[in-house]
């Protein structure tokens, strides 16, 4: 059979391969060649093809040439080390308008799912006036976790609607959707009806993983980790952006009085301006997605065209031909090309399942940390006790420093870090820097003693976590997107990963309150007392580096 043989001269910044194409005799009948792994360069697709100028080459024999494609076929490259390890290497641009439509949709939903954070309690106490605080607790609980669980659900269901019918429709019914339910939110007059929307704004939010997918379709192995920071930084700037908004612009006609004293609506609607600002975003995102954001999906040929080349011809993959599935060295048979759809029970490999775990543990970590520093910081320090006892002025300034090093590690640190030491070298140092910090995070106490001394020990603590956070999500991202076997499942794959994602921030911050109270409530003695939850975060960041050991051979 005729067989695809790419270079090791081939230059992905230009998206072009010179390709040999090894043909037997016609006429002459031949056993089948073995067949061989299928490599991602055989996911091109039939539109993006053109056929020009390559050698055309007629072998002796079939035994040569069987020898020759056995002799040509190795092993997936080790991810261990980055394809964009040349630093000489010249960087492809990003295509700017669509990278500005995925940092906006990304932006939008952590802006919405952490708007509601400095009101929920008070919302929930109007609703219910009469109930104790602690019962009160477990109605702000519920209210909070709906927007994860209804993404949880849905989240492999939009990725994989966004492989059929295209990117840009879920897109545009996520936001739609997000601006309509989150206005209702805020305008809801009884706690079932903000549970109701809360529900289906959080289940309309799908468009996380599908943005993520378009960043593996509008790149290449030169610029993706940029593409990928640009969008960790979106999603942080919106969980920073978001909390602002809802304790700022909640009951305007106490806090802004000089300007909507005299509103009765907002009076009576308290928590309706937030939401409302929320959605105005959305409302940005779907003008941007409508005339600035061109389609990217592309479906594959269940067969490529045929091959009618009577003298020397070479095939040139176009400029707008998928750049995350052309790699050097890779060696495929014309009849191996994958059909467009991939059976979702044929995704349930290690390739995938392992990096969505890693999503998973990831995610985890992070929730429980914040949650427990939440307390931890700002309880009482002494014998029986177990905090910080740092105000809420001081916590919040050391926050706010390690918020701007996050944005600095997405764009400045991690770029050159993965050009040089590779996806999973960085995923491995940030799994090792998380163990550590963390648990010295727990340690601060005992280290230092007062407040200007505690805060510095634990600014360094945050950093050296905060870096961690930021290298382990990209290099997750990155191999997520990688593993995806045809770029029609990009969708459903990114998918899966994000219900990792919101599975752990579903059940991590009531997980991570219980854990706190058993463990810090008493007398107990280590490393089961306030130690345990520090450690336990210890151990899960070990565990995906013991996950990312397994990912040595995933393709990309």
């Amino acid at each position: 059979m005729p067989a695809l043989e790419l270079p090791e001269d081939f230059l992905p910044a230009r998206r072009r391969s010179y390709v040999s194409i090894r043909m037997p005799p016609q006429n002459v009948e031949e056993p089948p060649v073995p067949s061989r792994r299928r490599s991602s360069v055989g996911r091109l697709h039939d539109e993006n093809m053109i056929l020009s100028a390559a050698t055309l080459e007629l072998p002796a024999s079939t035994e040569d040439l069987i020898k020759e494609d056995e002799k040509s076929t190795g092993d997936e490259p080790d991810l261990s080390k980055s394809p964009t390890t040349d630093s000489n290497q010249k960087r492809t641009p990003l295509p700017k308008k669509q990278m500005a439509v995925v940092c906006l949709v990304t932006f939008v939903e952590p802006l919405q799912f952490g708007v509601l954070f400095p009101f929920v309690y008070f919302m929930v106490e109007g609703y219910f006036p009469t109930l104790s605080h602690a019962a009160l607790g477990s109605y702000v609980g519920v209210i909070t976790s709906a927007f994860c669980v209804a993404q949880l659900v849905t989240a492999i269901p939009w990725g994989y609607a966004s492989d059929r019918v295209g990117r840009k429709p879920v897109l545009l019914i996520g936001l739609t959707g997000n601006a309509i339910f989150m206005t209702l939110f805020g305008a809801a007059g009884k706690y079932w009806e903000a549970l109701l929307f809360r529900c289906v704004c959080g289940a309309l939010n799908g468009n996380v993983g599908v943005a993520k997918s378009v960043i593996g379709e509008i790149t290449d192995d030169t610029n993706r980790a940029l593409a990928f920071s640009f969008w960790e930084t979106a999603f942080g700037l919106g969980a920073i952006v978001g909390p602002m908004i809802g304790g700022l612009l909640a009951d305007p006609t106490h806090s802004l009085g000089f300007v909507f004293g005299n509103s009765r609506f907002l009076a009576a609607n308290p928590y309706f301006l937030p939401c409302a600002a929320c959605a105005f975003f959305s409302v940005i995102g779907i003008f941007l997605t409508l005339f600035g954001y061109k389609e990217t999906l592309n479906t594959l040929p269940q067969k490529p065209p045929p091959v009618t080349a009577t003298s020397t011809e070479t095939i040139d993959a176009s400029p707008v031909a998928h750049p995350a599935l052309i790699h050097r060295g890779s060696i495929i048979s014309i009849d191996e090309l994958p059909s467009p759809r991939t059976s979702f029970r044929a995704l349930m490999t290690s390739k995938i399942l392992l990096p969505a775990t890693a999503y998973g543990l990831w995610a985890l970590i992070q929730v429980l940390f914040d949650e427990t520093l939440a307390i931890y910081a700002v309880s009482p320090r002494g014998p029986a006790q177990h905090g910080l006892e740092l105000t809420s002025r001081v916590l919040g300034l050391v926050l706010a420093a390690t918020g701007v090093l996050q944005v600095f590690a997405q764009v400045v640190l991690y770029p050159p870090s993965e050009r040089r030491v590779g996806v999973l070298g960085c995923l491995k140092g940030a799994c090792l820097g998380m163990a550590v910090f963390v648990v010295g995070a727990g340690c601060v106490g005992q280290m230092v003693d007062g407040a200007a001394a505690t805060a510095s020990v634990l600014g360094v603590m945050l950093v050296g976590r905060t870096i961690a956070i930021v290298f382990g999500y990209i290099s997750i991202m990155i191999m997520i997107n990688n593993s995806a076997p045809t770029p029609a499942m990009l969708g459903t794959v990114h998918g899966i990963g994000q219900m990792a994602c919101s599975a752990a921030r579903a059940i991590g911050p009531a997980f991570a309150g219980v854990l706190w109270t058993k463990t810090a409530g008493g007398d107990l003695p280590f490393p089961v007392d306030y130690h345990l939850p520090f450690l336990l975060m210890s151990l899960l960041a070990m565990g995906c580096g013991l996950v990312a050991a397994q990912l040595t051979r995933i393709a990309t």
